[in-house]
């Protein structure tokens, strides 16, 4: 006897998957859900929820990330951290899409600026407020004194490669330029949106905090009589 896929209210063509890694059905609004269990952060393993329009898409974005944990990496969820998931964006995902080049340079700006400023926050509460009060700190943030180079110059080190700035208490003001500002926002925004794709978190709060955009600098050209006066000074 053969019989038909269940049903569940609110679903149709529900079924279980044959090799038991999940079920896939469809939705009242239309859209294909699949659902399937995960190894997730702590050596736990979660039920994680993915969607397509069609059927084909939510099964082949279930298979990815069964694919993933099955490796032993586990799954972000939003209720874990944002350092958490950059790791997992870069390492499963972003390494796939990017140049070996921009891949190098997205890993440095997670690292160096993301995780130490956002990381302890938690996907799924990291609010517009939480990137804009960071980033505005970081644009009075010394690099130097953040970062201790002047301060791992040796002082017993020939004249050019000795302490000379923050490490004796004269601040170079080493500032991040508002080119490498918009940068580090949009390597975020890019980790954000891929959240987004996979339904993890409802919106890319990234998406509604301005940077600004860096403009070029404009230079009055000399009078003729200045320009002579600079010539012969």
């Amino acid at each position: 006897m053969t019989t038909g896929p269940t049903s569940t209210p609110g679903t149709s063509s529900r079924r279980v998957r044959a090799n038991g890694d999940g079920t896939v059905y469809q939705r009242k609004d239309g859209r294909w859900e699949a659902a399937g269990y995960v190894l997730a952060v702590g050596d736990t393993r979660k039920r994680v929820r993915v969607y397509g329009i069609t059927r084909k898409e939510a099964l082949a974005k279930l298979t990815e990330k069964i694919a993933t944990s099955n490796r032993g990496v586990p799954v972000p969820t939003a209720q874990g951290s944002l350092a958490a998931y950059l790791t997992y964006w870069l390492e499963n995902v972003a390494v796939h899409q990017l140049r070996e080049t921009t891949h190098t340079r997205y890993t440095t700006c997670v690292n160096q600026y993301l995780i130490p400023g956002l990381g302890k926050k938690k996907l799924a509460k990291l609010a517009a407020k939480d990137v804009r009060t960071w980033l505005n700190g970081l644009r009075t943030v010394c690099q130097c004194c953040a970062r201790g180079i002047d301060a791992r110059r040796k002082p017993d080190a020939q004249a050019s490669r000795r302490p000379r700035c923050c490490a004796i208490g004269k601040c170079c003001r080493k500032y991040l330029s508002p080119l490498t500002l918009a940068y580090i926002h949009s390597v975020l925004k890019s980790a954000l949106e891929h959240a987004v794709r996979e339904e993890e978190i409802p919106r890319n709060v990234a998406r509604n905090v301005r940077t600004g955009t860096p403009r070029p600098r404009r230079f009055e050209p000399l009078t003729a009589d200045e320009a002579r006066h600079f010539l012969t000074a």
